[in-house]
């Protein structure tokens, strides 16, 4: 799978309470880049989220006409995933980009029964889903 730097929305950004990412993505002017070949947002979990409670995170892709995000629409929202299933290298959000996109994006990161202790994320857009598995060789010499 291919990442480019300038399509991620934050690289293991440690997540301790509901915030935005890092970064944001600037399509240069509104545009909907739901239309073509596939762009897929990738949210994977690079260190294992911890809290004294029984806390969750949801992911919301945002879309707004302006970077300060005043009025984001969510455009996709995750379940509420709990910390039991947010382990170092779970793969928390896979999602096509929608249709209706706006000039700015950003994801968003709902911290539910907070705070978390430690945990880190790396989300970005990445083209066609690579799914395929490695085995090991079945080829003696």
């Amino acid at each position: 799978m291919y990442i480019d730097r300038q399509n991620l929305f934050g690289q293991d950004q440690a997540v301790t309470t509901s915030a935005a990412t890092t970064d944001y993505i600037d399509l240069g002017q509104a545009r909907d880049i739901g239309n073509g070949t596939p762009l897929e947002i990738l949210v994977r979990c690079t260190q294992a989220v911890t809290a004294a409670g029984a806390a969750t995170v949801t992911v919301a892709l945002q879309s707004d006409d302006n970077a300060s995000f005043s009025s984001p629409a969510n455009l996709v929202l995750s379940d509420a995933i709990p910390k039991a299933s947010l382990t170092a290298g779970a793969e928390v959000l896979r999602v096509t980009v929608p249709h209706g996109t706006e000039r700015y994006l950003r994801l968003f990161y709902t911290v539910g029964t907070g705070p978390l202790t430690a945990g880190k994320f790396t989300a970005g857009l990445v083209p066609l889903r690579q799914a395929n598995a490695a085995y090991a060789s079945g080829y003696a010499a």
